[in-house]
């Protein structure tokens, strides 16, 4: 357990060295799905959610998935 811990520790760090750029976030999130964790879906629908606009009708379905 305590390699995948510094291994998201990593990922932390390049999120927080990027705070702009989704590329990191969306790395995390596919490291978490792959350990089976639910955060990740969260955090990809919540940077897709960011990226599309109001007027987007598939922008009901992003926000039905939100899972805050």
């Amino acid at each position: 357990m305590a390699f995948m811990a510094s291994e998201e520790k990593l990922f932390h760090e390049a999120i927080r060295a990027a705070p702009d750029d989704d590329a990191p976030r969306l790395m995390l999130a596919d490291w978490l799905l792959e350990q089976g964790d639910v955060r990740g879906e969260f955090i990809q629908v919540q940077c897709e959610l960011e990226r599309t606009p109001a007027s987007d009708p598939r922008r009901a379905e992003l926000v039905n998935r939100d899972i805050r």
